[in-house]
């Protein structure tokens, strides 16, 4: 009976010990720094098409512990009910890690260490890409993130606005004249 009672008090202490580790590490803090994003860049243009991209980090702000980015995305706000002549899309990429298929494949996220990653926004148009621009709305962007650490699964959402001046701008210095 001795026995059993050490064995469960030892059991106790471990259990107790390891809590607390948990506790004194923390929970990772991941952050979107989209306020710090790069101005839009011209990609791509055609008559009726333009590509533009910005660049922005988003970072484990948390000494310990690691995370891993499960998913990440953007959604832009500007539906064909508020603007219907153009079909606006967007999409996520980290750098270096580009891909065409319109999916962010999972990465660790170590303490106190950032990735950059790029937001692709596309608009097309049966007017003029000059045109369009100069009638499109500014447009609200979401950012979210899918992550999980010692913690249990998390979501975050960050947001900007890019504005049609923005892209009227990145056109002028995209465009070779």
């Amino acid at each position: 009976m001795m026995f059993l009672a050490g064995l469960v008090g030892i059991i106790a202490i471990i259990a107790g010990a390891i809590y607390l580790h948990a506790l004194i590490q923390g929970e990772a803090k991941i952050v979107a720094h989209v306020e710090s994003r790069s101005a839009f860049k011209l990609e791509e243009v055609a008559a009726q098409r333009a590509v533009f991209t910005t660049e922005f980090e988003i970072a484990n702000e948390s000494e310990k512990p690691d995370a891993t980015i499960i998913d990440a995305f953007s959604r832009h706000l500007l539906p064909q009910e508020q603007f219907d002549q153009a079909t606006v899309t967007t999409r996520l990429e980290r750098a270096g890690y580009r891909r065409q298929d319109n999916y962010l494949e999972a990465f660790p996220i170590f303490g106190q260490s950032k990735e950059t990653l790029i937001l692709t926004l596309t608009i097309e148009a049966e007017k003029s890409i000059q045109e369009i621009i100069k009638e499109i709305f500014d447009i609200k962007i979401e950012v979210y993130a899918n992550y999980v650490s010692k913690e249990e699964f998390k979501i975050a959402r960050w947001y900007f606005w890019t504005t049609k001046q923005e892209l009227q701008e990145a056109i002028e210095r995209g465009v070779v004249k």
